[in-house]
């Protein structure tokens, strides 16, 4: 969870000059859902709840109440729901040999593909809120984003040999790299 708790000063016009305090609580809670070996699934809700210790008047109350300030002098409370879903995988991986007598003997390089799907309801007095930061520039929006992780990773220390499998192992070790949980790479079986 985060949480913040500011005392802000603001003097952006001579209507917008004020003091007031602000405290933010952004609560989440996430949940990994299986859906299978080589893609995870997570879902999050949770939420913005923000206090104002001072809110802004509006266009049509200004006009009525012929004031010199845009300040009311009335704390406002904000609630923003928000939910998020997260897809990751299906990752692909290569395992790369290096040169010999080097630090690091192996290199293997995974790609993963990433799909999140965002989701914050509207706030119907933002009217209301005095601008300080992003903070307090939520609104209602739906967002999805794609994303391609590209991860190199250097192996050290003694692998099993690459001798060069028979026929028969090398179908069965086909099938078993198709079948391992993060991976789409494995090392050849060992020779019998």
């Amino acid at each position: 969870m985060k949480s913040s708790l500011h005392y802000l000063d603001t003097n952006r016009s001579a209507r917008q000059t004020g003091r007031y305090a602000r405290a933010n609580l952004e609560p989440e809670i996430s949940v990994p859902v299986p859906v299978t070996t080589w893609l995870s699934l997570s879902l999050t809700a949770g939420g913005h709840l923000t206090w104002y210790g001072d809110s802004l008047i509006t266009g049509q109350e200004r006009q009525a109440a012929m004031t010199d300030t845009d300040f009311r002098g009335e704390d406002l409370m904000r609630l923003v729901p928000t939910a998020r879903a997260e897809v990751i995988g299906p990752g692909l991986s290569r395992i790369f040999d290096l040169a010999e007598g080097r630090r690091f003997s192996r290199m293997k390089h995974v790609i993963e593909p990433r799909v999140v799907y965002a989701y914050f309801d509207d706030f119907e007095d933002r009217l209301r809120i005095p601008l300080f930061d992003e903070l307090d520039i939520l609104r209602g929006r739906n967002v999805a984003r794609f994303s391609l992780f590209n991860r190199p990773a250097r192996q050290t220390g003694r692998f099993p040999s690459r001798a060069a499998p028979s026929r028969s192992s090398r179908s069965s070790s086909s099938a078993s790299c198709r079948s391992t949980a993060r991976s789409r790479c494995c090392t050849p079986p060992t020779a019998p």
